[in-house]
């Protein structure tokens, strides 16, 4: 069962159409009542898992802890994930622990880029290295873990992206288990679409 939590992002990639819908709001629902809905669900149609369709659900580290412990709590026993990609900001090994043991399987991190030329271009706010730290302790972990790339930037050289597969062999060594890579696509609206 599909699910949101929040909706907006607080950043502001040259590549998403979240600035031109959201502007720079992030706005998140109380963690009980995205777990009340949960339960309706649970009661109603006998659902097991849920997918968590928000642009980035872990910006904050009180919301998710909360909403993992009221999870942990109420002992649904159901699964969730987080397929869309997120950031690691947030995500260091108390938070995936806390996740991990509230029923979190799968969860696909968004660096876009290994290079931090391509990512400051792109206005990508992401620390490359410490994105690393964080997916090898999701590995660590339990999770099952995705980790999206996107190649074809404007102004992207060979050398980012000689430095974005290096990336990738990286993710690879701390064991992601799936990289899916994308060409580049101008969404209408976006800042790179416009340039």
């Amino acid at each position: 069962m599909p699910v949101l939590a929040s909706r907006g992002c607080p950043f502001r990639c040259a590549f998403c159409t979240n600035p031109i819908t959201w502007q720079s709001k992030w706005i998140v629902r109380s963690p009980g009542l995205v777990i009340e809905e949960m339960a309706y669900y649970i009661k109603r149609y006998q659902i097991t898992h849920f997918e968590f369709s928000d642009l980035t659900i872990a910006v904050r580290k009180d919301w998710i802890m909360d909403f993992c412990q009221i999870l942990i709590n109420k002992d649904l026993k159901v699964s969730w994930s987080l397929p869309s990609g997120t950031r690691s900001e947030a995500l260091d090994e108390p938070v995936l622990s806390a996740m991990y043991k509230a029923g979190c399987l799968f969860f696909s991190y968004a660096p876009e880029s290994g290079s931090r030329k391509t990512l400051e271009r792109i206005h990508k706010q992401v620390d490359p290295d410490k994105m690393l730290i964080s997916m090898r302790t999701a590995v660590k972990v339990g999770f099952d873990v995705k980790a999206n790339i996107v190649f074809g930037f404007p102004g992207q050289t060979f050398t980012e992206v000689l430095v974005t597969l290096g990336y990738i062999v990286k993710m690879a060594f701390i064991g992601i288990h799936d990289v899916p890579v994308f060409p580049f696509t101008p969404y209408p609206g976006t800042e790179l679409f416009n340039q």
